[in-house]
């Protein structure tokens, strides 16, 4: 494992992941979840589209 400045850095395989930014993909798609559990406002491919979005997002941010 590395130290990186905006978190711990894990190297799986060629891939580099922030377990900050893990942690906020992931409570961010609990919440829609369990959000959508309770309206079922979202479709299945909808909730895909969803979490993609998260996904692409926060790689997208830079801090």
């Amino acid at each position: 494992m590395k130290k990186g400045g905006l978190g711990r850095m894990l190297d799986v395989g060629n891939i580099s992941l922030n377990s900050k930014k893990l942690d906020r993909m992931k409570v961010s798609i609990l919440e829609i979840e369990q959000q959508n559990l309770k309206t079922r406002e979202k479709s299945n491919d909808a909730m895909v589209d969803a979490i993609r979005k998260i996904v692409i997002d926060e790689v997208n941010k830079s801090y």
